[in-house]
């Protein structure tokens, strides 16, 4: 589970703050399927990074069971002076696993032909998003974040990556970050709504979705 305790997160001051979370106290259970819906603007990306522990937040505590993958596409994850092998070696310290495995995997999934002696830096950055995918999925993370859309997979490589995602997601919570309710009907079983720093856990996804179109249309009437 991930457990939120009177998690706060702003940005800015004055006229100009914007709060991410104010206050959001909820326990996130494991093996679902959860669509965080929010409209853009509302910081659904911060949230995602918060739940994956790669941001503070201001206030509260955020405590986590299960291993827990950063959001697709985020990158600094890694080492860009570290070859290949040195940064599933950094695995194999961080995740208790294989490190020759996790870069072997990695590899294999990039279609990248990776050199023995190459820092990550030295890729080029199609290679770069290959490597970081293959590594993203070299591991079976209890936690994966998807912010909006999955990354495109390389080149030639689509119905592998696409039948490692399949498995991966399978056996994991997912929670998938989108403007669009409908985009995760059918795949996810429930859902959270971050609206204006309040966020809500619902227990099915069309509940869920009723929340947050009815967030819609109060925003849309407070504005006419």
């Amino acid at each position: 589970m991930i457990e939120l305790r009177n998690v706060w997160k702003a940005f800015g001051s004055g006229r100009k703050r914007h709060v991410v979370v104010g206050g959001a106290s909820l326990v996130l259970p494991r093996g679902r399927k959860i669509a965080l819906l929010g409209a853009p603007g509302m910081g659904k990306s911060t949230l995602l990074r918060i739940l994956a522990g790669l941001e503070e937040p201001d206030q509260g505590v955020v405590r986590a069971t299960g291993l827990r993958c950063w959001p697709f596409n985020y990158g600094s994850f890694m080492e860009k002076n570290a070859t290949i092998l040195q940064n599933g070696l950094l695995f194999e310290h961080l995740f208790k696993v294989d490190g020759k495995e996790v870069a072997a995997i990695a590899a294999e999934l990039s279609g990248v032909r990776v050199g023995p002696a190459k820092p990550f830096r030295k890729y080029t950055t199609l290679e770069k998003r290959g490597l970081m995918l293959g590594f993203s999925l070299a591991v079976q993370f209890d936690w994966y974040f998807v912010d909006d859309n999955l990354p495109p997979p390389p080149p030639d490589q689509g119905p592998m990556i696409d039948s490692v995602i399949a498995d991966r997601f399978e056996r994991a919570s997912v929670i998938w970050a989108t403007s669009d309710s409908s985009f995760l009907e059918g795949y996810c079983d429930a859902g959270l709504v971050l609206h204006r720093g309040k966020l809500t856990f619902y227990d099915t996804l069309a509940e869920a979705s009723e929340a947050y179109v009815a967030a819609a249309q109060n925003e849309g009437s407070k504005r006419k």
